[in-house]
């Protein structure tokens, strides 16, 4: 009794610092966020709103992620948080994805959002902090 104590306590242990990251992360990236520009690995393509006309408002909530296109929703889904291997980098990244299945590596340091799509040829979105 006293050893399968101790073995659930260490397992919940384990589990629960497995997660931390993650858990920080969904914190971290929750609020808004305007669009700074995107680029495509491949073709080098440099998106902004300068030379689309665009402004894009990337808002994560608990329990959703919506995108604005000149203040109109052109998204929205569900979204969870989770260590994945990267198709890209072929190693474990922590990465965003949404109910259709799609994975963003998120990369975020300070107030700069930047979401890079784990498919080839595929854009990395920068967002600042509002």
């Amino acid at each position: 009794m006293k050893y399968n104590f101790i073995f659930t306590l260490a397992a919940a242990l384990l589990l629960n610092c497995s997660n931390t990251d993650d858990d920080s992360t969904f914190t971290s990236i929750q609020g808004q966020w305007q669009w700074e520009h995107s680029s495509s690995g491949f073709t080098g393509e440099n998106l902004t709103p300068e030379n689309t006309g665009e402004q894009r408002r990337l808002i994560i909530t608990t329990d959703s992620i919506k995108t604005y296109v000149n203040q109109t929703l052109s998204y929205k889904s569900a979204y969870s948080i989770a260590k994945k291997t990267s198709v890209l980098y072929n190693d474990t990244r922590t990465m965003i994805i949404d109910d259709n299945g799609s994975k963003s590596i998120i990369t975020l340091e300070t107030n700069n959002l930047k979401l890079t799509h784990d498919c080839f040829d595929c854009f990395t979105d920068v967002y600042v902090r509002e």
